[in-house]
C-alpha cells in the first residue's frame, strides 16, 4: 500500500510533492555547551580524551544534517527540519526521517502511528544504530529507491501498557522495565502469565517486543526474536529463590493474544518505557498489563541486523 502511495505521488509530477518531516536530535556536545559552565562543557573545551567520542559524534552528525539538507530538494521533496515534536503533527507528513541513533528512533516512535519512518545513523563510528536503516553514504541510493517504490517496508510490532485498566502507552518499541524506585532495592509483586501466578521478589522484570530483543533483555538472558514475530518476551531480573522452592516464571514468550500482568504488592514501584525518560509510578496494589499493540511502527529500508 505504501509503495503504491509513493508511486502515485510522483506520477502526479509536482502537483503533490512528498512531504517529509526531518527530526534531528540535539547532540550531547550541543546540549553540554548550551548549559554553559557544566563539567562536561569544560572537558569538551579542553578536548579531553574522555570526550573524544562526543566531539566526533557531533561533527559526524552535523555533516549528515548538511547532506540531508542538500539532497532532499534535489529529489523534489518538500521538507521541514525540527529538533523536537512540540507543536508538530507527524501525521501531516508522508514520511518522517530521523537523524541520530537508536535513542532518536525510540523518541520519534512515541509520536508515530502509521507514518513511515526512515532512520539515518548520523554518526556510525560512535553509534551501533541497530534500529537505524542507513548512513549518509547510502542516502542517495535510498531516496532513489523510495522514489521508485522499491524501498522495503518493515512492520515492527510494539507493546501497549495499561495501569489499572487505563492505557498509558501503545508505542513501546524497545523494552519495558518494572523495578523498585531505588536500584539497590528488591521489587515485590505478583506475576501473572496465562493461567499461572507467582509471587516474586527480584530486581524487577524486563519485557520487550522483537525489536528490543537484542538489547538489555538479551543481556539479562532473553532470546533474540524474529523481527517479524507478533510476540513479546519477559525476563525476571535476579529472582530471589527460597530453598526448595525455585522461581517458576523466570522468562517466557507471550503470544499475540496474551497479556502479561504484574500486580504490585505493598511497596512503591516504577515502570520505564523505552529508556529512562518515560516513567510511571506504580502504587501498592496497582496492576500493570502488557500486550501487543494494535499500532506497529513502519520502518523503511531497515536491514534487520541480527545483533547489536
Amino acid at each position: 500500500m505504501f509503495k503504491a502511495k509513493i508511486k502515485i505521488l510522483f506520477k502526479m509530477n509536482g502537483k503533490r510533492k512528498i512531504k517529509i518531516l526531518v527530526f534531528s536530535r540535539r547532540t550531547t556536545y550541543e546540549m553540554a555547551m548550551g548549559e554553559g559552565n557544566c563539567k562536561l562543557a569544560e572537558l569538551i573545551r579542553k578536548k579531553h580524551f574522555l570526550v573524544r567520542g562526543i566531539i566526533t559524534a557531533h561533527l559526524e552528525h552535523q555533516k549528515t544534517l548538511r547532506e540531508v539538507e542538500e539532497i532532499l530538494p534535489s529529489f523534489g521533496f518538500e521538507f521541514r527540519i525540527v529538533y523536537d515534536f512540540s507543536g508538530t503533527a507527524p501525521g501531516d507528513y508522508d514520511i518522517v526521517i530521523t537523524l541520530g541513533g537508536d535513542g532518536t528512533v525510540l523518541y520519534a516512535s512515541r509520536y508515530l502511528d502509521d507514518t513511515p519512518l526512515l532512520s539515518i545513523n548520523s554518526s556510525p563510528s560512535t553509534s551501533a544504530g541497530y534500529l537505524t536503516s542507513i548512513t549518509r553514504k547510502e542516502l542517495p541510493q535510498t531516496l532513489k529507491m523510495l522514489v521508485e517504490g522499491k524501498l522495503s517496508r518493515n512492520v515492527l510490532h510494539r507493546l501497549a501498557v495499561k495501569i489499572d485498566g487505563r492505557v498509558v502507552d501503545k508505542r513501546v518499541l524497545n523494552d519495558i522495565l518494572f523495578t523498585a524506585p531505588i536500584p539497590a532495592q528488591a521489587s515485590r509483586y505478583i506475576l501473572v502469565v496465562g493461567n499461572k501466578m507467582e509471587e516474586q521478589l527480584s530486581s524487577g522484570i524486563w519485557i520487550g517486543p522483537p525489536a528490543g530483543s537484542t538489547a538489555a533483555i538479551k543481556a539479562a538472558g532473553g532470546k533474540i526474536m524474529s523481527w517479524k514475530a507478533k510476540k513479546f518476551q519477559f525476563v525476571v531480573r535476579e529472582p530471589v529463590e527460597k530453598k526448595g522452592k525455585p522461581c517458576r516464571l523466570k522468562k517466557g514468550i507471550m503470544g499475540p493474544d496474551e497479556k502479561l500482568i504484574i500486580i504490585n504488592t505493598w511497596q512503591q514501584s516504577r515502570i520505564f518505557l523505552d529508556g529512562p525518560h518515560r516513567m510511571f509510578e506504580i502504587n501498592p496494589a496497582q496492576k500493570v498489563s502488557v500486550y501487543i499493540s494494535d499500532s506497529p511502527l513502519i520502518l523503511l529500508g531497515w536491514k534487520r541486523v541480527s545483533s547489536r
